[in-house]
């Protein structure tokens, strides 16, 4: 739907490999996404309140959304 496939779930120690879409995000996870650019872009705007790190082809850079 958005263009986005999340890799990889990281929760505390445990990883969850291409995760379903039942799969509920919590606090502090960490995704592994494949994604243009700019379709990293809208996952940050819907994860809002949540701080995102992305790593594109030009280096990597971290994100705060507002």
């Amino acid at each position: 739907n958005y263009g986005v496939t999340v890799l990889v779930i990281r929760r505390d120690s445990h990883l969850f490999f291409n995760p379903n879409g039942d799969v509920k995000l919590c606090a502090n996870d960490l995704l592994f996404v494949l994604a243009l650019p700019e379709k990293i872009s809208v996952l940050t705007g819907l994860l809002r309140n949540v701080s995102v790190k992305t790593h594109v082809e030009t280096g990597e850079s971290e994100k705060k959304p507002d």
